[in-house]
């Protein structure tokens, strides 16, 4: 229930004030059309449904001056001042109603999704609360830093609905704006939120700042054979086709705010440490086991880090990008993804950062980033259960192993298999690792010890810091061969192209730096007075392979077992062997609904077998396409990004593009 009103803070910074710097002075008299041409199409929209509209209802009005005049930001994914809609419209309408702006974070888990171990909408989790944490802190700092202690967050506990009732109340407040979301259980309850609040009489309005393109605007034109459907080229197109991404919002230079800190307790806010974001362990003595701050003291989880990441690679890291970029040390990338992941860099912003710096034409690679980071979002918008369930539905029925202990020995980086234990190390111990290695001991997992994608996309929503459930669930699909875009490429555990020198193995898997660097990717090969000298005993220093079959037999067994599955559901592969889907209502132009083909690696197409189905996009889908993939089989259709993986042969390097995880 609504409290009443208890408090009305009265505005102190309103005087000579400029909400957001050069370009935005001009936003009094004319904020909602300003915001809605710079910000992009969606300022001012809600979650679904209709656009809010920017002149209230009489009856919103009449709720809105009983409630107050101030405006309240409610802050989630989007932990940041720079490109900000929802904050820069927020001061505007404070500026011109001579009122105040007040910042507002709730935690309250139960309402983002679900836990680890069921449903189909995962909530945060492990490392990427810490970095949450972390974050909210060092954004707290910044806003009375920059703006004065009555700047800083109004931090509350859940439920949604009832604290951000009470902050408004206690604030003043008449108008609540906020950053969308688009994970399928957040989308939910930010949508029963805002019509709950609109009810209570808050107007409240949704913005657009988290991508470039919102996930249900673009269409795929199937008829136009650019690529298979699901993969990059399709997409990109369908995105071109949108208007271009709105530019950055220009940064706050002063903010109306209430004089004193005095008003955020007014407000009900708790210190940080009362939300409880993390909930560490305790030994049997009652002590904490503190693993955040070990891996939090590799990161500095602040704006300003991100823009000077995002600076020092577009300064020297970008012309190197194409040719380093595949080395498992990350000496050439530009370690965003959790500021992204968080909202503290702006997509926009880098958009506009690499485009300066000619990135389109300096690694063709790196600009598509963004687009593959919005297509990971589309795909989580048409499959919403894609966490959980294959998105090609009949791989459900594939066989797969349950071995709890290789699982384990995966987890902890104790396969004996220096490259993938080297990356899981990393993981546990930082909650990152570069992507061609996420791709590695992906890869080992799935194709090699044949275990479920889902553990491993279990383990890295709970151990990544930039864990996005959209591109963790994509890229393990497409991992499992389940997804859109299943990989056209084979990776080896044992190669040293992503690591020549073994300067990356020796950082992690400490127990080897001894050995000879011949032998540093394969010790097992290493005769038995190398090891000795090495001070190395198999099984005891460091362990034996958890699987000693030949990884070309493992790998086989795999491939066997998916076209197992296909052979049992003839009714999903068309007369090429392709495997069809479903397309989802709204994710094309004029194919809804329809059979569509998607790739197939070339091993696991059977010609041979009974196709009843004609695929519905016919056109240029061979196999013979002028993708690059130079390992098994090659890339279908002719746009390049549909495969453009280099895996040099058996086991090379591989250099793929995929979504802006470790980028």
């Amino acid at each position: 229930m609504l409290k009443p009103l208890l408090w009305s803070v009265t505005p102190s910074r309103t005087a000579s004030l400029s909400p957001c710097s050069s370009g935005l002075v001009q936003l009094v008299g004319s904020a909602a059309r300003r915001l809605h041409r710079l910000s992009g199409r969606d300022t001012g929209r809600a979650m679904s449904g209709p656009p809010v509209k920017k002149a209230r209802s009489s009856e919103q009005s009449q709720a809105g001056q009983d409630l107050g005049r101030n405006q309240l930001v409610w802050l989630r994914q989007d932990l940041r001042l720079h490109d900000h809609p929802a904050l820069c419209a927020a001061a505007s309408a404070a500026q011109e109603s001579s009122s105040t702006v007040h910042l507002v974070f709730v935690f309250s888990p139960e309402e983002d999704g679900d836990d680890l171990q069921e449903g189909t909408s995962w909530r945060p989790a492990g490392a990427s609360l810490a970095w949450l944490q972390a974050s909210l802190a060092s954004l707290n700092t910044d806003l009375r830093q920059k703006f004065g202690p009555g700047a800083g967050l109004i931090l509350r506990r859940g439920p949604y609905q009832e604290a951000l009732q009470e902050v408004a109340a206690r604030c003043d407040a008449s108008c609540l704006h906020y950053s969308r979301r688009y994970e399928p259980a957040m989308q939910a309850t930010d949508e029963r939120v805002h019509a709950a609040l609109a009810q209570h009489g808050l107007s409240v309005m949704g913005h657009q700042g988290h991508l470039l393109h919102e996930p249900e605007g673009a269409k795929i034109d199937m008829s136009n054979w650019k690529g298979h459907f699901g993969t990059l080229m399709p997409f990109l197109i369908a995105c071109e086709k949108l208007e271009k991404p709105a530019g950055p919002l220009p940064t706050p230079t002063s903010l109306p705010v209430p004089a004193s800190d005095e008003a955020i307790s007014r407000c009900g806010g708790v210190p940080l440490e009362d939300l409880h974001i993390l909930n560490l362990p305790r030994r049997a003595d009652g002590s904490i086991v503190d693993w955040a701050g070990p891996m939090l003291d590799s990161w500095d989880c602040s704006e300003s880090a991100a823009l000077h990441l995002l600076e020092a690679f577009v300064s020297t890291g970008l012309q190197q990008y194409e040719s380093k970029r595949g080395y498992a040390d990350a000496r050439s990338v530009s370690r965003v993804s959790p500021y992204l992941r968080w909202g503290q860099l702006s997509p926009r912003h880098m958009h506009r950062r690499v485009a300066q710096a000619g990135g389109k034409q300096v690694s063709k690679t790196f600009w598509r980033r963004l687009t593959w980071r919005d297509l990971s979002y589309w795909q989580l918008h048409h499959w919403p259960d894609m966490v959980r369930k294959p998105i090609r539905s009949h791989y459900a029925d594939q066989r797969w192993r349950e071995d709890p202990a290789a699982l384990k020995a995966w987890q902890r980086g104790q396969t004996g298999f220096p490259l993938v234990d080297a990356g899981m190390r990393q993981l546990y111990q930082t909650g990152w690792m570069q992507q061609n290695v996420r791709m590695v001991v992906a890869a080992f997992l799935t194709e090699y010890l044949s275990i479920h994608w889902i553990h491993g996309c279990r383990w890295f929503h709970d151990k990544l810091v930039d864990a996005d459930l959209a591109i963790n669930s994509m890229m393990w699909q497409n991992a499992g061969k389940s997804g859109l875009d299943q990989w056209n490429f084979t990776v080896l555990p044992t190669s040293s192209t992503q690591d020549p020198g073994g300067a990356y193995v020796i950082t992690w898997v400490t127990e080897l730096k001894q050995l000879p660097k011949k032998y540093l990717h394969k010790p097992w090969e290493a005769p038995p007075d190398v090891l000795e000298t090495a001070g190395i005993k198999l099984g005891h220093t460091y362990p034996h392979r958890i699987e000693t079959e030949k990884l070309e037999v493992l790998r086989h067994q795999n491939e066997e077992w998916i076209r197992d599955v296909r052979r049992s559901h003839p009714e999903w592969s068309d007369k090429g062997g392709y495997d069809l889907i479903l397309t989802p209502k709204g994710s094309t132009v004029r194919h809804d609904g329809q059979k569509m083909r998607v790739f197939a690696k070339p091993v696991f197409r059977d010609p041979e077998s009974d196709h009843p189905v004609a695929p519905i996009s016919t056109g240029r889908g061979g196999g013979r396409g002028r993708g690059r993939s130079r390992g098994r089989g090659r890339s279908g259709g002719r746009g390049r990004s549909a495969g453009n993986n280099r895996g040099r042969g058996r086991g090379g390097r591989v250099q793929t593009t995929l979504p802006f995880t470790a980028q």
